[in-house]
C-alpha cells in the first residue's frame, strides 16, 4: 500500500501512531477512513454486543478521529475520504450489522460535507463493491452471499484519486452499482421483495441433493 502511495506522492510515509498524541502527526492533507470489520451473520444469529462492536470500528472510530482532528483539517483545508460500501445502499442479506454501520458513516459524511462546505474542507464518500481483501476471509463470519466477482484492490485506486482531484462527493466502484442503488431508491419495497426471493432461491438450491457447502 505504501509503495502504491509513493507512485503518486514519493514522500509518503507510513507509521504506527498513538492517536492520543496528535502533535506527532504534523500536517494532515488527506484523512482516509478505510478500517472496517464485516461480521457477516443473519440477524437471528446476531447479538447486541456484536452489532455494537461493528458500529464502534466502522462508525464511531472514524467519527471520533474526525472530531479529534477537525481543527487541523479545517486549517489545512484538507480532504476527508470515507470508504463506505455498496452494502450501505443495497442492504445485502447476512450483513445487517455491517450495512447499518456503513450507512451511518455515509449519513455522517453527507452532513459533514454540508457543514464544512465553506471551510474549504472537502468530504468524499466511496461506495465500494466487492474487492479481493482479507475482509472476505476473516474467521467467525458466514460466507458472502454476493454473486459479484471480487475485483483487485488496485482497481479502486485511480477512481478515488480522481474523486479527490475533481472534488466529487460520492462515487461507486464499480460504477454500475450507482444504477442499482438508484433503481432501489425508486421502489425500496420491490427491491426488498426481490432480494428475499433471490435469497429463498439460493437456500433452496443449497438444500437440493448434491448441493450445499
Amino acid at each position: 500500500m505504501l509503495d502504491d502511495c509513493r507512485v503518486h506522492s514519493p514522500t509518503s510515509r507510513m507509521w504506527r501512531a498513538d492517536l492520543s498524541r496528535l502533535d506527532e502527526l504534523g500536517g494532515i492533507e488527506v484523512l482516509v477512513h478505510n478500517a472496517g470489520i464485516p461480521k457477516r451473520r443473519r440477524a437471528t444469529a446476531l447479538d447486541a454486543a456484536t452489532v455494537e462492536s461493528v458500529m464502534t470500528v466502522n462508525y464511531f472510530s472514524p467519527v471520533r478521529l474526525t472530531l479529534a482532528l477537525l481543527p487541523r483539517l479545517v486549517a489545512r483545508r484538507a480532504r476527508i475520504v470515507h470508504v463506505s460500501s455498496v452494502a450501505a445502499r443495497l442492504s445485502p442479506p447476512g450483513e445487517a450489522a455491517y450495512a447499518a454501520s456503513k450507512a451511518a458513516l455515509s449519513s455522517w459524511a453527507e452532513t459533514l460535507a454540508a457543514e464544512l462546505w465553506d471551510t474549504g474542507v472537502r468530504v468524499h464518500v466511496v461506495y465500494r463493491g466487492v474487492f479481493d481483501t482479507e475482509i472476505f476471509q476473516l474467521p467467525d463470519n458466514d460466507r458472502s452471499e454476493s454473486p459479484v466477482e471480487a475485483l483487485p484492490v488496485k482497481a479502486i485506486v485511480e477512481p478515488v484519486l480522481q474523486q479527490i482531484e475533481r472534488g466529487t462527493f460520492e462515487i461507486h466502484v464499480p460504477g454500475y452499482f450507482a444504477q442499482i442503488a438508484t433503481r432501489k431508491a425508486a421502489d425500496t419495497g420491490a427491491f426488498v421483495a426481490g432480494t428475499a426471493a433471490w435469497l429463498r432461491a439460493r437456500c433452496t438450491e443449497r438444500a437440493a441433493p448434491g448441493k450445499g457447502g
